[in-house]
């Protein structure tokens, strides 16, 4: 497990009242940069973000380091889905990923109409 994938771990398990302490610690222990100047910026675990509030960043920052801890498994999901010959079952799952975690238009509606075409081949 990554660092900043064990760090998002340890936030799913705090209430939101503790992720400024945790956001500090973790920018101390791993030398990250957790400012609050004008512009709020927080740079930790590979993942920079600036936002006008405190809150408002430290949020960013989770929806960007759980989009960068996606990445591998969302070009998985899109090479399955282009291969023609992979299996119904990874397909399925493949699209299912995508529309879940995507935000490509493109790729969504690919996964949409493979998850349609493969229901109506159960049929």
């Amino acid at each position: 497990m990554t660092a900043r994938a064990d760090f998002l771990t340890r936030l799913a398990r705090l209430p939101s009242t503790d992720y400024f302490d945790a956001f500090f610690a973790e920018s101390v222990e791993h030398g990250g940069r957790f400012e609050l100047g004008a512009s709020k910026t927080i740079e930790l675990h590979d993942v920079s973000v600036n936002h006008a509030t405190t809150e408002g960043a430290m949020i960013a920052w989770v929806r960007a380091a759980r989009a960068k801890e996606m990445e591998p498994d969302l070009i998985w999901a899109e090479v399955i889905l282009k291969d023609p010959q992979a299996f119904g079952c990874e397909r399925r799952k493949a699209a299912r990923l995508i529309l879940i975690h995507c935000r490509d238009a493109a790729l969504r509606i690919m996964a949409q109409a493979e998850l349609g075409r493969l229901s109506g081949e159960a049929s």
